[in-house]
Formats: structure tokens, C-alpha cells, sequence
């Protein structure tokens, strides 16, 4: 019985052997292994938060891409290859990195949720002629 147990731990250590030489006989032992965090971006500059719509629980974030096209994302949706919205709140976006090389990042609007202008709600289209 101890010979069965014996000939059992050397087949699957043999095996396991097997296993791990067969995956590195692929790989070119003179190039390091590639880590996938080693070419980590720091957030990407090609594009813009310029402003969050909707209600509580359905905000949309909306973004400018670099070649000036608009984009709208929600919560989960990807903003690019390697980011995506982790959260998206009334005045701010919580990114998150899909590799997990990067903490989250925040990024916020300026301003404050209540803040007004002086411009009024309604505009005329039309002056009225005076003359």
C-alpha cells in the first residue's frame, strides 16, 4: 500500500512537471516576461469630462475625444481599451483600470451642484425692430 502511494505522488508530480514544462517551452527564455502592468498609462489625456446629465441612480457622463467627437457613458460602460466608469455621481466620474494596474481615479467638475448663472432660462429668438 505504501508502494501505491508512492508510484501515485511520483505520477503527479511528473505530471505537474509536464504541465509547467510545456507551458515555458513556448516562451523565449532570453526576453523577460512581460508584465502586464509594465506599460501602464497614467489616465489618459485624449479626453475630456465636460459634463454629467441625468437623476439619481442614471447619471451619464459626457465626454469630448481628442478629435472633438462627444461620447455619453453610464456607470460600467468602457471609456477606452483600459478605462471604465466605475462610478459616475452629480458633480464627479470614479474610473476604474480593467488591467487593476491603477487605484481608481476621480475626476470632478468645477462648480457646485446649485450654482446658477446670470444668463436667463429663456431667451427671445427675435429683437423686437425699434425704428
Amino acid at each position: 500500500m505504501r508502494t501505491d502511494f508512492r508510484i501515485s505522488c511520483r505520477l503527479a508530480a511528473s505530471l505537474l512537471l509536464l504541465l509547467t514544462a510545456e507551458c515555458q517551452a513556448n516562451r523565449d527564455p532570453f526576453r523577460p516576461v512581460e508584465d502586464a502592468c509594465q506599460s501602464a498609462q497614467v489616465f489618459p489625456d485624449h479626453w475630456r469630462l465636460k459634463g454629467i446629465v441625468g437623476q439619481k441612480q442614471n447619471y451619464r457622463a459626457l465626454l469630448l475625444t481628442a478629435k472633438g467627437k462627444w461620447a455619453q457613458r453610464r456607470q460600467g460602460e468602457p471609456v477606452d481599451e483600459r478605462w471604465y466608469l466605475l462610478n459616475v455621481g452629480p458633480l464627479s466620474i470614479t474610473l476604474g483600470d480593467r488591467k487593476g494596474c491603477q487605484p481608481p481615479v476621480e475626476k470632478r467638475l468645477k462648480g457646485s451642484l446649485y450654482e446658477k448663472d446670470d444668463l436667463p432660462a429663456v431667451t427671445p429668438l427675435l429683437t423686437p425692430f425699434s425704428g
